[in-house]
């Protein structure tokens, strides 16, 4: 095999967790995806207008970083290094409108302490004092909360079913991963060849930026991994196939 070849397609990838080797993630839903390999030039001078007479190389590295506009719980946990849980407390904002004087209720159980109420017309204003029992919020001053008027409560419940989070903390970090990512070459003679690409060992970079917008284009995000050589020094892998 001795083609030539073009590429105008994106790989999909499969990554590994780096120490049980194990799949974590599938990612067929990229835009386009980069290699960078890097290394460090030093060079001994020596004469007269101190040219360079010899080279060494050093530092080997690089990145392999990604584009979406797809994402996923299973995507922000590589990102992050977070694990995804199955509870959450939930910040809620209920208008109500009174129907027992001096009472409000939420539609939810509130978790104590998280209860702020304010009529709808001061929303965020001036706070109605009061005590919570269940789900019943009960003013102080019975004429604080009028029947017919509406109000506006504040609060936390718990909610442990039909939820994903994400608690991102300064102790918690990336882990490292594997990624084989595969796509096909074209080659002068018309030819469609598979192409895998193998990192060995990566760590997903800290800085993520994660955004949301109401106009133009869906919001990218760019997924960046340094690479790292693994204990047999290698880092990647490129192979093309033949046709068949």
């Amino acid at each position: 095999m001795n083609e030539r070849f073009a590429n105008r397609e994106v790989c999909d990838m499969i990554v590994y967790d780096y120490k049980t080797k194990k799949p974590i993630l599938r990612v067929d839903y990229a835009n386009t995806n980069s290699t960078e390999l890097t290394g460090e030039a030093v060079y001994a001078y020596g004469g007269q207008g101190h040219p360079k007479l010899v080279g060494f190389n050093g530092e080997k590295g690089g990145t392999f970083s990604f584009e979406t506009q797809m994402m996923s719980f299973q995507l922000y946990s590589m990102m992050t290094g977070a694990g995804i849980e199955s509870t959450a407390n939930l910040v809620k904002r209920e208008v109500v409108t009174c129907a027992t004087a001096g009472k409000v209720s939420t539609s939810n159980t509130p978790i104590a302490g998280t209860v702020n109420v304010f009529a709808l017309a001061d929303d965020c204003g001036t706070e109605i004092v009061g005590t919570v029992s269940g789900s019943d919020f009960t003013a102080t001053t019975a004429s604080d909360i009028a029947v017919g008027s509406d109000y506006v409560i504040y609060y936390q419940t718990a909610v442990s079913t039909g939820l994903q989070k994400l608690s991102v903390k300064s102790t918690v970090f990336p882990k490292a991963v594997k990624i084989v990512a595969d796509t096909y070459m074209k080659t002068e003679e018309d030819e469609i060849l598979p192409y895998q690409l193998v990192v060995y060992k990566a760590q997903p970079q800290a800085n993520i930026t994660l955004g949301n917008s109401n106009n133009g284009d869906p919001v990218t995000i760019t997924v960046t991994c340094d690479l790292m050589a693994d204990k047999d020094k290698n880092m990647i892998d490129m192979i093309l196939m033949d046709e068949d």
